[in-house]
């Protein structure tokens, strides 16, 4: 009987760790590799800052914690009703997003400019050219990320203010 309580317990553990498992493999599927580019010689930050190119833990690491800055932000009363529904729309469709992902340096530190598109805009060469709409609502948004302190430091979204 021992036995088989040791043997429950183990396999109970090896159930959680998968669910845990499971959990991380679906934030990393949220936006899939075949939709981001790293811009490596880009030129409208290359005009303005010196850049560096984010490996693809850098990447990861950024999207899931976009996406958690997200998660929060759209249940926190502090930003406007508008600006709460357009992430609510960006969550719902985080997977259908394709991101351009720009690494500047600004003040000796390490930022990731994640540039966020619908995959049903209009726009084809958006693996070769930073995409800068100025409508569009929640199609197009970009977050300037601090790759150090692992922080959303601004979040743009068009047409909120």
């Amino acid at each position: 009987m021992k036995y088989l309580y040791v043997v429950l317990y183990v396999v109970l553990l090896c159930a959680l760790f998968s669910c845990k498992t499971n959990q991380i493999t679906k934030k990393e599927s949220l936006i899939p590799p075949q939709n981001r580019v790293v811009l490596r010689d880009e030129a409208y930050f290359k005009a303005r800052y010196e850049l560096w190119i984010p490996t693809e833990h850098d990447v990861q690491q950024a999207l899931q914690d976009i996406h958690r800055f997200l998660k929060i932000s759209e249940v926190n009363k502090t930003f406007s009703s508008h600006f709460r529904s357009e992430v609510k729309k960006i969550i719902m469709n985080m997977s259908l997003y394709r991101v351009q992902l720009v690494g500047i340096i600004f003040n000796n530190r390490r930022y990731i400019h994640c540039n966020f598109i619908h995959r049903d805009s209009p726009v084809t060469d958006w693996k070769h050219r930073l995409i800068m709409a100025t409508g569009g609502g929640f199609w197009y948004w970009y977050v300037y990320y601090d790759a150090e302190t692992k922080e959303v430091v601004r979040i743009y979204i068009n047409g909120c203010t």
